[in-house]
């Protein structure tokens, strides 16, 4: 609390200190023309993600044995490539049995053993989504439990925010830092999806275990 204090005064400081912006100056044509080529140069860029030997990355369609595992409009689906068939197997909604998912996101889907993953953010809970389900040897889809971490969102337009290391999963779920108040509320936080939208998180982060960059300290 001390530390966020000295920030905002800092800031003020600054705020009041600065000569206010000047307007930004007309692009000339010749600034256009130079500008093409980069642009270009980025439109051509690939898209594919770098796979890390070791390293599972969240995505919407993987493999188990003889099954492809989708994830696709908030539902699972496992489909059967036996015999060189595509037979559809399963479905089930990617979301915690009586939640009402509008407003929900669901993204990303990792397998770790028998156990489907499901990455995703609801706006109307407020907080990144875990949500888990297992897999049976012929394709049936159960779901096991959910949790939330709390967050103001997850999505990165660059890549998958979820990674999967052995049994380790890794989650890019990030919290703004407050400008007013004194509460701690906004702190890391975690909970079991138990069918009330309005449970309460337990904190899984102390003031202490937060890493302040160089420049906030300035």
């Amino acid at each position: 609390q001390q530390f966020l204090q000295r920030v905002r005064k800092a800031r003020r400081g600054r705020q009041a200190a600065s000569p206010p912006a000047p307007s930004p100056a007309m692009e000339s044509p010749a600034d256009s023309v130079a500008a093409a080529p980069a642009q270009d140069k980025a439109a051509g860029e690939s898209i594919t993600n770098t796979q890390e030997a070791g390293v599972d990355e969240g995505g919407i369609v993987k493999v188990y044995g003889d099954l492809l595992v989708i994830l696709r409009r908030g539902r699972l689906f496992t489909v059967s490539t036996a015999r060189g068939d595509l037979r559809p197997i399963d479905s089930i909604d990617a979301y915690p049995p009586g939640a009402e998912a509008r407003g929900d996101w669901y993204d990303e889907m990792l397998i770790s053993g028998n156990r489907v993953i499901v990455i995703g953010y609801s706006y109307s809970r407020g907080g990144t989504e875990i949500n888990r389900f297992r897999i049976g040897n012929g394709g049936a889809l159960s779901f096991e439990d959910a949790y939330h971490l709390k967050s103001n969102d997850y999505y990165s337009s660059r890549n998958y925010a979820s990674r999967l290391i052995g049994s380790q999963l890794i989650v890019y779920s990030p919290l703004y830092l407050p400008y007013g108040g004194e509460s701690l509320d906004w702190l890391p936080g975690l909970r079991k999806w138990s069918g009330n939208p309005r449970a309460g998180f337990t904190r899984i982060v102390s003031a202490r275990e937060i890493y302040v960059p160089r420049s906030m300290l300035d």
